[in-house]
């Protein structure tokens, strides 16, 4: 199946939920420091929980035009996402701009992505370290 959008991709694996413009202080509620911020993620792809009955941050997502290598203004802002989405256990996915229509590029990137984390939480599950 062809994907025509990141919503569009939502619709056809109801596992998912995209969102744009998401905020820092949507997604860092219970963090005070971060809650406070004013940074925004273009997308960010939620994985619905059954058992949680929740939305849970799987994927931020960053389209890249030039002003990402040339503004040191949004070079700070791009450096400042990359360490929360580590600390906070998120994937951050940059996808240039000239790229941001390949869909079937960036769902082969979201089930990797998954694949990954499930696996990770299975280890943890397990304790196989």
């Amino acid at each position: 199946m062809n994907i025509k959008t990141l919503s569009h991709f939502c619709s056809c694996y109801k596992d998912f939920k995209a969102k744009r413009g998401v905020s820092f202080k949507d997604i860092f509620k219970d963090d005070p420091k971060l809650s406070k911020t004013n940074y925004i993620f273009d997308f960010v792809l939620y994985k619905k929980s059954k058992i949680f009955k929740k939305e849970i941050p799987l994927i931020a997502i960053e389209l890249d035009g030039q002003e990402h290598f040339n503004d040191e203004e949004r070079i700070y802002c791009d450096k400042i996402k990359t360490s929360v989405c580590k600390e906070k256990g998120i994937t951050l996915l940059r996808i240039p701009n000239k790229d941001r229509k390949c869909y079937e590029e960036i769902k082969a990137l979201i089930f990797n992505i998954q694949k990954k984390k499930d696996f990770e939480q299975l280890s943890l599950d397990l304790d196989l370290s």
